[in-house]
């Protein structure tokens, strides 16, 4: 059993020891310094029950590893829990964030090919969205495969300088 006087000098005694102890767990003062008053607190609360012939020094010692151990099982699960829930929030965003850029981009090409001149357009058409070569864009207009070229290189410079004035670098 503790009386209050043996309580006391116990505490002067081993309050800087312990939180030096304290501190190579924690590496935080303000933690260590909580962490050591909880134990006294502890054995304050236990003073009934501890026995006068434990080592008081090493009882606090041991108190204070694991009160320190268990900090930092629940500071890592408190870090680890919060960085997953965190990182799934910014992949959901960033997801959600890339779709809405693609739709925006998807609709400023399509008013860019919405303003292409006919015969560009069409050929634009027939080579991106239905996949025909030159040479089978050729054969079906009734034009050379030259003006063929000359019109998709028209159409992706024309588109070029549309998203650029939409506010989307082309690389």
């Amino acid at each position: 059993m503790i009386n209050e006087k043996y309580f006391k000098e116990t505490f002067y005694k081993n309050y800087q020891a312990l939180l030096g102890f304290a501190y190579t767990f924690v590496r935080s003062r303000e933690v260590a310094e909580e962490l050591v008053q909880d134990v006294f607190f502890n054995v304050w609360q236990k003073r009934n029950q501890i026995s006068s012939s434990v080592s008081i020094s090493s009882y606090l010692h041991a108190a204070t590893k694991n009160v320190c151990l268990n900090y930092l099982k629940s500071k890592y699960h408190r870090d680890h829990s919060g960085f997953l829930e965190i990182s799934k929030v910014k992949e959901v965003r960033k997801e959600a964030h890339d779709q809405l850029v693609f739709k925006e981009l998807e609709d400023i090409i399509e008013k860019g090919i919405d303003l292409l001149p006919d015969k560009c357009r069409v050929i634009f058409i027939l080579s991106r969205d239905q996949g025909m070569s030159y040479h089978e864009i050729a054969a079906h207009l009734m034009v050379s495969k030259e003006t063929v070229k000359s019109q998709i290189k028209i159409a992706v410079r024309k588109l070029k300088d549309h998203l650029i004035q939409n506010g989307f670098s082309y690389p």
